[in-house]
């Protein structure tokens, strides 16, 4: 049995068609191995270029096309034309003055004369950096007037690294202006 197998190692071995086939690998690898890294770098030097154009903007969430985006004395007007349980779709662009310093689940921009917009994320679906307060950024979502509680106005103070003097001084529910983000756009 021993003899028999190694009979056909050798016969195999004599043959020539293997040895071409062999050589043909051999070349094979030789064209991949020089011929993929190239294509790579090709592809990956195309991506650079896209990436340049786009390099001064970040998208979270959907992307979308910036159209018509509204200005904070805008976007004021519109919140006090709506009532509680009201929305409307809008693009905002805006200063972000503060963000939950705990994972980037919501922001507030600036709108106008001290008023701000509470953004929150659609189901929850995205973050932002935390690190955005003082950039510029437009928004895309849904409108809306809300009442928050005390208990989340508190929350919402911690989340964004207040002191606890500074969240036992907040009373009572507030009028808050929010917008639910299925995007966000940030621009430097």
């Amino acid at each position: 049995m021993i003899a028999l197998f190694s009979f056909k190692i050798t016969s195999f071995a004599d043959d020539r068609s293997i040895l071409i086939i062999m050589k043909s690998f051999n070349i094979s690898i030789v064209f991949f191995s020089l011929i993929l890294p190239a294509f790579y770098i090709g592809i990956y030097a195309q991506d650079q270029e896209v990436s340049d154009a786009r390099a001064s903007k970040k998208v979270y969430g959907e992307g979308f096309d910036i159209t018509a985006a509204k200005s904070g004395p805008e976007l004021l007007q519109l919140y006090e034309n709506l009532d509680a349980g009201d929305s409307s779709e809008v693009q905002f662009r805006g200063k972000v003055s503060s963000v939950c310093k705990v994972k980037g689940c919501w922001m507030e921009l600036e709108l106008t004369d001290g008023q701000e917009a509470r953004v929150t994320f659609k189901d929850y679906g995205f973050f932002v950096p935390t690190d955005l307060v003082g950039r510029e950024v437009v928004v895309k979502g849904q409108a809306h007037v809300d009442i928050i509680s005390e208990e989340d106005r508190k929350h919402y103070a911690e989340d964004e690294g207040k002191t606890p003097e500074e969240i036992s001084k907040l009373q009572g529910s507030q009028k808050s202006y929010s917008l639910v983000a299925v995007g966000v756009v940030v621009e430097d």
